[in-house]
């Protein structure tokens, strides 16, 4: 057994080797770093760093199986628990909590009541009836009218408010 320092020494090492792949690295050689590497954090006890170098080892053509046999590999020593969990994950039974998530989205959108269809059109889909005049003068006009009104609507909401904020004009009396 290693001590957890020198775990962490060691991991460190297949960490910065797998950083240093400059696409020369052979496959195997990648491969064979991933499982050195996910074995290191298995030991650490980190499920999903562990899960995500044994995809990686796996996409490069090393079997998780075939790994933990191999004498001439890195032993992996780690829980039951966390060698089970692999396992499973490695066979394609074992999901991440991020895929459980997302499959769980996804079914909860699907058993959704389907939204209604409704007849609410774009812009480009709006018919201008053919008494409105589309000149540039008349648009300018309904602007200065809207923002006219819009003046006008302030001033009134605000003298209002104020009146409103008079002391004693609250009929609770503050």
């Amino acid at each position: 057994m290693y001590e957890q320092g020198e775990r962490m020494k060691g991991y460190k090492v297949f960490e910065r080797a797998i950083a240093r792949d400059d696409g020369k690295m052979s496959r195997e050689t990648r491969a064979e770093l991933m499982y050195c590497a996910m074995c290191c954090v298995a030991a650490f006890g980190d499920v999903e760093t562990a899960k995500m170098y044994l995809r990686e080892m796996q996409m490069n053509g090393l079997d998780f199986e075939y790994a933990l046999s191999d004498r001439g590999l890195m032993k992996m020593e780690s829980s039951a628990l966390m060698r089970n969990q692999l396992k499973k994950f490695a066979a394609g039974e074992g999901k991440s909590f991020g895929t459980v998530q997302r499959e769980q989205y996804e079914r909860d959108k699907a058993a959704a009541a389907p939204l209604p269809p409704t007849n609410v059109r774009g812009l480009a889909d709006l018919e201008i009836s053919s008494d409105t005049d589309e000149s540039v003068d008349a648009i300018v006009k309904r602007v200065a009218a809207l923002l006219a009104l819009s003046a006008v609507g302030f001033v009134a909401l605000f003298k209002g408010g104020m009146s409103i904020m008079e002391p004693g004009s609250l009929p609770f009396g503050f």
